[in-house]
């Protein structure tokens, strides 16, 4: 599983050559450690960026504890993600190859959803939004990837996200 999910990194590097950073969002630990390891592994320079929810920031409190810590989920669009805690077995590797996390807002990622699907014809679950919402927020010189990961988001709740956008 995680080899596969590995070659991600591979096709990301092979299209940036200037690549700053990647931002991944992060549930469980599997495809941020895969792509991750692979991206370290070639350019440790690149800067890994694990996203959360602030609903359920479970890495982001494991990072600080040093340790998996079990997190409360709370309500979220970005139920794919919204994992209660890294495991023992995965956080050792998620660990090392994360430079650092960031939790995004309901708002942010509601905002990612509606830029990708107006703007680039593009249908993303909350889980998958979070690395745009991450990038979005921040401003960095050079080029930089955002995993979108999943397209599993109702009719109802995206025409919704998108109806407030318009509105």
């Amino acid at each position: 599983m995680l080899a596969g999910s590995g070659t991600i990194g591979l096709e990301i590097l092979d299209e940036l050559s200037e690549l700053t950073a990647v931002y991944i969002p992060v549930g469980g630990g599997g495809l941020v450690a895969a792509i991750g390891s692979v991206i370290k592994e070639l350019r440790p320079a690149v800067e890994v960026v694990g996203v959360q929810s602030t609903a359920c920031p479970s890495l982001g409190a494991a990072m600080e504890a040093g340790r998996p810590t079990w997190v409360q989920a709370g309500e979220t669009i970005c139920d794919g993600t919204a994992v209660p805690v890294v495991v023992d077995e995965m956080y050792p590797l998620v660990s090392s190859v994360v430079d650092r996390v960031l939790a995004v807002s309901e708002d942010d990622v509601r905002a990612a959803i509606a830029s990708l699907a107006l703007g680039n014809k593009l249908v993303v679950e909350g889980s998958g939004a979070m690395s745009l919402a991450a990038a979005l927020g921040e401003r960095r010189d050079g080029p930089v990837a955002c995993i979108l990961s999943g397209g599993s988001i109702g009719a109802d709740r995206l025409a919704e996200i998108l109806t407030a956008r318009a509105g």
